[in-house]
């Protein structure tokens, strides 16, 4: 058969220059059973159709994969069976296939449990009085009318009331206070900072008129202080407060286009907040040089990561740019080529987005008949489907000129002339288109005249604007500079009140010194008076002891003393005797004399021993009369 007669089978792959390698890696079974692949069949012989999906397999074929990614055996170790349900709204039978009898199943267990409950209208009301309650409250209690905004409006399924149950908390009134008072002090800072432009107003001043423009926003363009002010406190709101957007909001007053909307002033620039879910942003996502190695599915999309790479890399940067880039991306990537398009899996490896959004894009190019470009946003619908009146000429004569039946003078005379030229019936062609051309200028006039007073009510509109915002600005200062005033007076009594404190402290401190000094001395000289006591007795004892041993040394002295006198006269009466006997033997005359002598002076030696004794035991002091000696001095220096 020559090449001219042969049939060119078209390319079934998205990568034709991998497909040799494709051919090789698949295996002959596998490819027999590609081949093979013939739909399922009822019990009757019948072709087997699902009712939900419409299906002609009970198990999709490209659904037998291991968990490894791997083609599985092309003979099925488990056989599955038809599913037949019955729909609880058409009470009739259905034939479905494998995945949808299961989720037709859990639909059935999970349609209670995920079931959100949601507000009704009256709730919402209620809550939203109670928000409002709250909030004159807190006006009441602050005394400060900008306390209006700490409330949270927010209901999405249910009432949020984050800033509510962060200001009541435990219930302490004081540190709820103290709270509310944190968050008004940041609304205040907020207002002030908003005022501020991105411009200096005094180097406008200094220029001239022709120099004055200050480009694209026209000024309006917030100032760097208080992008960074909303930028930190909005962190600190959301991740430890845990407030909800819209209450972010309420507090540091900005939108949200102020967060998402890309400026027009700095086009290079993004948006002032950076993500932090999804996989781009945690930083999850793959190299594109390695997507290749990746099963995503059946076709095998991923092999487009050999061939395409600089596509696959512009689709992830233009998806990271912004949400509406993102879905154009995914919608070129949804397009078929050749009645195959790109899985829902390699979507999601190449731009990291969630299947949801892969879902509506896909439903939204489905019902647009493959239109690309996003929806537009919902309220340009809104108000596409809700058109405001337009004013009718007779309604802005009424405002513009008071009345509906003030008609102008020119307006008059045409009106006249033209009744005269339709009642004479001719005249001249020239008459005849003066009295067209009169109208026309009338009403030309009345528009000018009606544009004229346009701009002056604008102009007096932004007159009072300014005249509102300045007295609104010195009302703030003149609030601040109240506040100020009471803090300070508030300052001065708790000085003073401080003082008081600390001189009723130091008095106290002072008396309970002195009392210690006098307790102290009294103690002194209670423990003196017992020292000296105490050795007042040592002493009259120690005399009692002493004068009873001079009093025994002095009668044994004295005991020794008699003794020592009886032995004396005991041996000079012997003697005397001795010397009688002596005399009477030569002489016998003398002996009666001499006898009484001795013994008289005997007596009289005895006597005076007795006298010295007396006089000895005399001088010896008493032991009571020292010990009361020595305790008079001590009750005289006492009394002193």
């Amino acid at each position: 058969m020559r090449r001219s007669c042969r049939t060119k089978t078209p390319s079934k792959y998205f990568v034709p220059e991998v497909q040799d390698t494709r051919q090789k890696r698949l295996g002959t079974a596998r490819r027999a059973a590609r081949k093979l692949g013939q739909p399922d069949v009822n019990q009757d012989g019948t072709p087997f159709c699902c009712d939900k999906c419409g299906s002609n397999y009970i198990v999709k074929p490209g659904r037998c994969l291991t968990s490894k990614g791997h083609a599985a055996a092309p003979k099925r170790k488990r056989v599955f069976g038809i599913r037949y349900k019955t729909d609880p709204e058409t009470k009739k039978r259905l034939t479905l296939c494998n995945a949808c009898g299961i989720r037709f199943d859990r639909q059935e267990k999970n349609q209670d449990r995920y079931k959100v409950p949601k507000a009704t209208d009256q709730d919402k009301l209620k809550y939203l009085e109670e928000a409002k309650r709250f909030a004159s409250s807190l006006v009441e209690g602050l005394k400060d009318p900008d306390a209006d905004r700490l409330a949270c409006l927010h209901i999405s399924s249910k009432p949020c009331g984050c800033m509510q149950r962060y200001i009541i908390a435990e219930g302490n009134m004081e540190k709820s206070r103290d709270r509310a008072s944190i968050l008004l002090k940041m609304i205040k800072d907020a207002k002030k900072l908003k005022e501020k432009k991105s411009y200096s107003i005094e180097e406008l001043i200094n220029k001239g008129k022709k120099f004055r423009k200050v480009g694209l926003g026209n000024g309006q363009k917030r100032s760097k202080e208080f992008e960074e002010f909303v930028l930190t406190n909005r962190q600190y709101l959301r991740n430890q407060l845990k407030f909800c957007e819209r209450a972010c909001q309420r507090i540091l007053s900005y939108s949200n286009n102020f967060l998402h909307k890309k400026l027009k002033t700095e086009p290079e620039r993004r948006e002032r907040i950076e993500r932090t879910k999804g996989k781009m942003a945690l930083g999850l996502l793959k190299d594109i040089t390695e997507l290749s190695d990746i099963k995503c599915c059946e076709a095998e999309c991923s092999l487009m990561a050999q061939s395409h790479a600089v596509l696959l890399k512009t689709w992830r940067e233009r998806a990271n740019s912004g949400q509406a880039e993102a879905r154009k991306v995914l919608a070129e990537m949804l397009t078929p080529s050749g009645k195959v398009s790109n899985c829902a899996n390699f979507i999601t490896l190449v731009t990291g987005c969630s299947l949801s959004t892969i879902q509506s894009v896909a439903t939204q190019m489905r019902e647009t008949g493959g239109d690309r470009e996003p929806p537009a946003h919902g309220l340009k619908r809104y108000w596409k489907n809700h058109p405001r009146r337009q004013r009718s000429l007779s309604e802005l004569e009424q405002d513009v000129l008071g009345t509906r039946e003030s008609q102008p003078v020119a307006q008059k005379a045409s009106t006249d002339r033209t009744t005269s030229t339709e009642g004479g019936g001719g005249g001249d062609n020239n008459s005849a288109a003066t009295d067209i051309e009169t109208p026309a200028l009338t009403a030309t006039q009345l528009r000018e005249q009606q544009n004229q007073l346009k701009r002056l009510q604008q102009h007096l509109d932004e007159q009072q604007r300014r005249i509102s915002q300045q007295q609104s600005v010195i009302e703030q200062q003149l609030q601040q500079h109240k506040l100020a005033m009471q803090q300070k007076r508030l300052q001065q009594k708790q000085r003073q009140q401080q003082q008081q404190l600390q001189q009723e402290q130091q008095q106290q401190q002072l008396s309970e010194t002195q009392q210690q000094e006098i307790i102290q001395a009294q103690q002194q000289a209670t423990s003196e008076e017992v020292g000296s006591q105490s050795t007042a007795r040592q002493q009259a004892e120690t005399q009692q002891a002493s004068t009873q041993q001079q009093q025994q040394q002095v009668a044994q002295l004295v005991a020794q003393q008699q003794l020592l006198l009886h032995q004396l006269g005991a041996q000079q009466i012997a003697q005397q005797l001795v010397a009688q006997q002596q005399q009477v033997a030569s002489t016998g005359t003398a002996v009666t004399v001499a006898q009484p002598s001795v013994a008289m002076e005997g007596m009289m030696d005895s006597r005076l021993l007795q006298q010295n004794t007396q006089q000895l035991l005399q001088e010896i002091p008493e032991p009571n009369q020292c010990a009361a000696e020595q305790h008079a001095p001590a009750a005289a220096g006492d009394a002193e």
